[in-house]
């Protein structure tokens, strides 16, 4: 039997789908690569398919903290799968009753879900109602209920899959045949709602396995020791109580008011350096520290014995970036500006006066 040729549809078909293939496994090809490269190596030049100096060093330190991971995907695991369950249940509950056309208040309690899309009552009072009135603070709780536990947006698609997916009819023939509400639910609802139950599921799912932003346990706001960049959110702390611990005057702002107007300018005031010529470096040096500093803030090295090593490491890829050709630069620009301006030295005259009352200027 003679075979047929290939038609053109074939194989445009064929290539598309083989660049699709590629693109799905190169990734992860350059993954597996990234992992058996020397640290200090793939944060001076880059994700390479091919590595340039081999090292198995990631894949010891998973086996040198494998109880830690363990736990840590436990813990993961065990919030995901419960968070999902209790979510698609508790938002499939709510929708169940809003999708009944002949609800009394359906409208009311409709806009009253769909409210809580457009305003909600901020970061510190949900702060103070889940610590405060819940106490879910040191607890799994805290990882379960805050934020996810239930989404508005899913009860609302939920319930629009309820109303336009099952007829009318199964809830009249049902009720004839003497279902109570909850049958109704579990043997007429849920089964035929599967599809959107499945899809909400998945959503609710990824928001627990990607959600950061609760403490682990053990934490709080009370004991966490590390930095999280909250610092945008204090204001200005001149218009704020002094954080008083025992060791502060209560005229702490004024004092430091007045060290400030006192104050020297820097010689360097007014430099601005011209990086133009520097940014294959500065993208080095900054990949080399994203590497290493989410781990150094949130103390996620693997104890206090890997800190020096840690800070170690970190120092090794800035000077393999180029940190030490970036100084040399920096510094041959600010000679030359210092040359050319002199540079300014002396407290601006304005604090002089402001420190003087007015009455006069006091002298360096």
């Amino acid at each position: 039997m003679k075979e047929k040729p290939f038609s053109a549809y074939s194989i445009v078909t064929n290539i598309i789908m083989i660049l699709v293939v590629v693109m799905v496994v190169l990734p992860f090809l350059l993954l597996f690569s990234s992992s058996l490269t020397e640290e200090n190596t793939l944060v001076a030049y880059g994700y390479s398919f091919f590595p340039r100096k081999f090292s198995a060093a990631s894949y010891g330190y998973i086996l040198q903290s494998g109880k830690l991971i363990l736990k840590a995907y436990g813990v993961s695991i065990l919030i995901t799968a419960l968070g999902t369950l209790l979510h698609v249940l508790l938002a499939a509950l709510m929708a169940y009753p809003l999708a009944i056309k002949n609800l009394p208040g359906r409208n009311i309690l409709s806009f009253y879900v769909f409210f809580t899309m457009l305003f909600n009552g901020g970061i510190v009072p949900s702060y103070l109602m889940w610590s405060g009135t819940f106490h879910i603070k040191d607890t799994l709780f805290a990882q379960l209920l805050p934020n996810l536990l239930l989404s508005a947006w899913n009860v609302m698609m939920i319930r629009t899959y309820f109303t336009t997916s099952i007829p009318d009819a199964l809830y009249e023939a049902a009720e004839i045949d003497g279902a109570s509400q909850f049958t109704i639910f579990s043997k007429i609802v849920l089964p035929l709602g599967k599809p959107i139950l499945v899809t909400m599921g998945t959503f609710a799912g990824l928001g627990y396995w990607n959600d950061w932003t609760n403490f682990v346990e053990g934490e709080d706001d009370g004991n966490y020791k590390y930095h999280q960049n909250s610092g945008w959110s204090l204001g200005n702390q001149f218009q704020s109580y002094v954080w008083n611990n025992g060791t502060k005057d209560k005229d702490y702002w004024n004092k430091l008011q007045h060290h400030n107007d006192w104050a020297q300018y820097s010689p360097a005031y007014g430099f601005m350096w011209d990086a133009s010529n520097y940014q294959t470096q500065i993208t080095a040096l900054q990949n080399a520290l994203e590497t290493y500093r989410p781990a150094l803030e949130t103390g996620s090295v693997g104890g206090a014995a890997n800190v020096e090593s840690t800070l170690k490491a970190l120092n090794d890829a800035l000077y393999a970036a180029g940190l030490q050709e970036v100084m040399d630069a920096k510094q041959a620009q600010l000679d030359e500006w210092l040359t050319n301006n002199g540079g300014a030295t002396k407290t601006p005259e304005n604090n002089l006066k402001t420190i003087a009352g007015g009455e006069g200027v006091v002298k360096n």
